[in-house]
């Protein structure tokens, strides 16, 4: 499977490993962004249309065990409220501001675009949020 990960962050990781550059500060806090296509391509943010005051919410990720897990699975709910008005959500991303800042990770929804009508909660549930940083294969 593919890796999640953009390239900026990609780019990071590579850069520190050849020496080039030491890795900056880690974020204080992460944020779920909700998008109607893929945020690495012409993709745009949604999430302000479904929560006018937070587009984007907080998300925690279980501990990794040390060894060759490569799954970031959240541990924390993230949950927008009802539907201010409607969208369509096809992808979810993960950055390091509430709003702007930069992309770390983004995938596309299991099972495809979802239509969001006004007043329709959108959450995702604690473990529901899982990013691929990698493969074993």
């Amino acid at each position: 499977m593919a890796s999640d990960l953009t390239a900026y962050f990609g780019n990071i990781i590579l850069r520190w490993l050849n020496d080039q550059a030491d890795m900056p500060a880690r974020p204080s806090t992460l944020y779920l962004a909700l998008f109607n296509g893929n945020p690495k391509g012409s993709g745009t943010e949604v999430g302000g249309t479904i929560n006018t005051t937070n587009a984007r919410q907080p998300i925690t990720f279980a501990d990794i065990a040390s060894g060759a897990a490569h799954l970031l699975t959240s541990d924390l709910t993230a949950d927008w409220g009802s539907a201010a008005a409607g969208t369509t959500i096809s992808h979810i991303a993960l950055f390091d501001a509430s709003s702007s800042g930069h992309l770390y990770a983004s995938k596309a929804l299991n099972g495809g675009a979802q239509v969001i009508n006004p007043g329709s909660a959108v959450k995702f549930n604690a473990g529901s949020v899982t990013f691929n940083i990698g493969s074993d294969t």
